[in-house]
């Protein structure tokens, strides 16, 4: 960029949940990282009701509240927050928010805005961006700032090559979505950490889609994301029935499905279980990647689980350069012989605890009442254990 716009970089603020909340500080990270090279200042752009308008968006029980935000991304590195306060704005919506970004991105000049990876995100910086006739460079797994302008480093043709992506023309705002599982948040408090409320202008109403509803995802669509164990399962087992052997693993293990794009796309599983950059993030004790080629757009959303064990034939698989454990194997030959192991380890589980004192001296009557505190004890669903042990769910306690 030139002279025509400040050294400052932005990052839009999403408070629609926590999770979303944490995606927005992780690129606050790296804006502040960009800022800092140039000379610039952080900010953070984020929508909130007016003290008047506070009780109806408090209503939204998942939604991060304005004033605890504001000193969160402070504490986080944004030297200034603007708080776009206007009644057409309590209820989420890209037409309006895209607008009153887009008015304020044209009076303050900002070198870069930034926009996390998320389908809200991606068509806020898309709706934006066009608005204010500027370049998008979307997808970036880093950016960074040279003599020659701003440069976004982006996965291409599922991961097998980064490009590097730049802006034709330097005259004006730029706008990046990021992948915001790459970078982690500062607890560094930003310079001078002030709060600027501004009054939007008033919108017209938007034509063509309308929010009808909105609730929370559903808590058994967040298992995943919560899981402490998950399997997940690539192009390379070949079939429908060839990924019915993670969904095995992962009942013998007590933990959840997931899946790489080729899966989803031949349907072998719902699109809710597609873990990755265009998917969703996982941070789990144990991860089982099967078949799985490795590519970045997958494994940027792996990379916070504690442990990582691959299991592909291919030697040379990019997967294993980020595994703790690399094991060369057909999956068709290895994966029954790894769940018959596991549901050997349950049932041995199972047997020690059965015949541990505390568990007899209970008071409890019954082999079923043990059964039971036992499956409760260990946070086993009935379901979970039947399948890890080879039972009918009747025959569970």
């Amino acid at each position: 960029m030139d002279d025509a716009t400040t050294k400052d970089i932005w990052v839009f603020g999403d408070l629609r949940n926590e999770r979303l909340f944490g995606f927005s500080l992780n690129v606050l990270a790296k804006a502040r990282e960009l800022s800092r090279s140039v000379g610039g200042k952080t900010a953070v752009v984020i929508f909130g009701p007016s003290d008047d308008e506070q009780e109806e968006i408090s209503t939204q029980s998942s939604h991060i509240p304005v004033r605890i935000a504001e000193k969160e991304y402070v504490a986080h590195g944004a030297d200034k927050v603007y708080v776009i306060e206007n009644g057409d704005v309590i209820m989420p919506g890209s037409e309006i928010y895209a607008r009153s970004l887009a008015d304020l991105v044209r009076e303050r000049l900002p070198m870069l805005v930034l926009f996390a990876l998320t389908d809200f995100g991606r068509e806020m910086a898309a709706m934006t961006a066009r608005i204010s006739n500027a370049g998008l460079i979307a997808d970036c797994v880093d950016l960074r700032i040279e003599e020659n302008g701003i440069k976004g480093v982006c996965p291409a043709w599922g991961g097998e090559i980064v490009a590097e992506i730049g802006f034709s023309d330097y005259h004006g705002t730029g706008f990046a979505t990021v992948q915001p599982n790459v970078f982690s948040p500062v607890e560094v408090p930003g310079q001078p950490g002030d709060i600027e409320r501004i009054q939007s202008k008033h919108v017209d109403e938007i034509r063509g889609l309308k929010l009808l509803d909105r609730s929370p995802e559903p808590a058994e669509r967040r298992m995943l994301e919560d899981a402490t164990v998950v399997v997940v399962g690539g192009a390379g087992l070949g079939s429908s029935d060839g990924f019915g052997m993670v969904r095995e693993l992962a009942g013998a293990l007590g933990g959840e499905v997931g899946a790489t794009r080729p899966p989803v796309l031949q349907h072998w599983v719902e699109e809710e279980r597609m873990i990755g950059q265009t998917g969703k993030t996982v941070k789990p004790d144990l991860l089982f990647s099967i078949g799985t080629s490795g590519a970045m757009q997958y494994t940027a959303g792996i990379m916070k689980s504690k442990t990582i064990v691959a299991i592909n034939r291919d030697p040379n698989a990019s997967i294993f350069e980020v595994a703790d454990l690399g094991i060369v194997a057909d999956a068709k030959t290895f994966m029954p012989l790894l769940t018959a192991r596991a549901k050997q380890t349950v049932m041995r589980k199972l047997a020690d605890v059965l015949t541990d004192d505390k568990v007899v001296q209970t008071g409890e009557d019954g082999f079923g009442a043990k059964i039971e505190k036992l499956r409760k004890g260990q946070g086993w669903s009935r379901e979970s254990l039947a399948e890890a042990t080879g039972q009918t769910p009747e025959f569970i306690a």
